[in-house]
């Protein structure tokens, strides 16, 4: 279900135009490239999210973190932004996933990537897939 999680956010992102033209397509998963234009995306899944319960544990979704990488402060805003009001609730149907739900969690600012002058923020959501029956 991982990777159908990932793919859920990554359409999320994807299929929404202001989202998509402000980052200018740079939306990548896991690692930022060495050469890439800014503004940029970064995505990368951090864990299951598992509730223990007295009937045992239960899956919840997975969490996953965006890295927004931008030369400035206005732009890296604006981004977060737009991504935060595209998904803090979102429920999409995803072809071949099913229902995929994305729900924001938090956002924070991070230290400055070495070597370059780059503002840096970083986001938390959580993506629940029910597969098709």
């Amino acid at each position: 279900m991982s990777v159908a999680a990932g793919s859920a956010l990554y359409h999320a992102v994807k299929d929404n135009t202001d989202i998509w033209t402000a980052i200018n397509g740079s939306f990548y998963p896991n690692v930022l490239p060495e050469y890439v234009t800014y503004p940029a995306v970064v995505w990368g899944q951090l864990t299951d999210d598992i509730e223990t319960t007295k009937d045992g544990p239960i899956e919840n979704g997975k969490l996953f973190q965006i890295d927004i990488y931008a030369a400035d402060y206005t732009t890296a805003q604006n981004i977060a932004s737009l991504l935060k009001n595209k998904m803090m609730w979102l429920t999409l149907d995803v072809p071949s996933l099913g229902l995929c739900r994305i729900s924001y969690g938090d956002q924070g600012d991070a230290t400055p990537v070495e070597g370059k002058e780059l503002l840096h923020i970083i986001q938390d959501y959580r993506v629940r897939v029910k597969a098709p029956a």
